[in-house]
This record gives structure tokens, sequence and C-alpha cells, in this order.
């Protein structure tokens, strides 16, 4: 039955891999693997690496994945690493701005924990042209429907999300 040769998973298998893992886990985190890094680190803005402090496609992963994983741990860092710029007279009040920002994204990762659990996926049909491949993909969140879609390209025998745009959607 079938070819020796590997058959290449479909994009839609691939999009329904990556929906049904964030489901599971109740994090976008899982869709780092799922990125083309070199690329995806060869179209950011260079501002934007420097401000990230990400010097390669393995750095611009890991940090996006703890981005995602925990927002409120990375925007806390990114924070209080800009408080030496922070006059002494304004410290306090700065540290109270970081520790209710901290808080709100807290409630806001539990939010997003619950939406990914419980949002209804509907993977359509894709649309391949050569190495590009676009799904649409049916989110229902409390009775609210929205469709897009998501772009895939070729890598080897796997379709990756080719920029770091899909991440956190």
């Amino acid at each position: 039955a079938g070819s020796a040769a590997a058959e290449a998973v479909s994009p839609e298998a691939t999009v329904q891999e990556i929906v049904a893992k964030m489901k599971s886990e109740g994090t976008p985190a899982v869709i780092v693997e799922y990125v083309n890094w070199p690329k995806a680190y060869s179209q950011f803005p260079e501002k934007q690496k420097e401000q990230l402090e990400v010097k390669s496609p393995e750095e611009m992963k890991a940090f996006f994945k703890e981005m995602l994983a925990h927002p409120s741990v990375v925007m806390k860092k990114q924070m209080e690493a800009r408080l030496s710029t922070v006059p002494p007279e304004k410290m306090e009040e700065a540290k109270q701005s970081i520790a209710k920002i901290e808080e709100m994204m807290k409630a806001k990762e539990v939010e997003m924990k619950d939406r990914l659990t419980t949002t209804v996926y509907e993977i359509g049909k894709s649309e391949v042209k050569g190495d590009q491949a676009t799904v649409k993909l049916t989110q229902t969140y409390k009775d609210q429907k929205r469709t897009e879609d998501v772009t895939l390209e070729k890598d080897g025998d796997r379709w990756m999300l080719p920029s770091v745009n899909m991440v956190g959607k």
C-alpha cells in the first residue's frame, strides 16, 4: 500500500494539528514549532530584532515561545529593564504601574487559555498553489464566528507558517 516515500502532511492536517495542540495545552506557544524561523527572522524588521535583543532565528523562536507561554512574565521583564531610565521620584509609581499591568496580563492569560480550550475550530478546504497554501479556519467562541485564511508555505515535506504575524492570533 502506498509508496515508500513519506507522504507530506496536508495543509489542512497541519492547521488541524496546530489547533489541536493549542487546545490540549491551553497555550498558543505550541505554534512556534510550526514557524519557518530562518525565513521569519530574515523578514523581521531590524529595529524590532534590536528591541527584542534577538540575534538569530533560534533566539527569536525562544523569545516568541516564552512570550506566548508567559506574556505577563515577559512583559514584566521588559518593563523592569526600563526602570533604570525612570527618575527616582517616579520609581514607586512606575513599580505600581508594572504590578497593575502584570495583574491585567495574568487575567488575560487565564482568559486566553479559556478561549483556546472552549473555541470550536473548523478547518475548511485548502487552496494549494505550488509551495503556498491557504487554509480556511473558522473559529466559534461564545456564539461569535470568525473566519480567516491561514497561509502556509512548503518547507521540505512540511507545511510551515512563513512568519510570526500568524503567531498570537
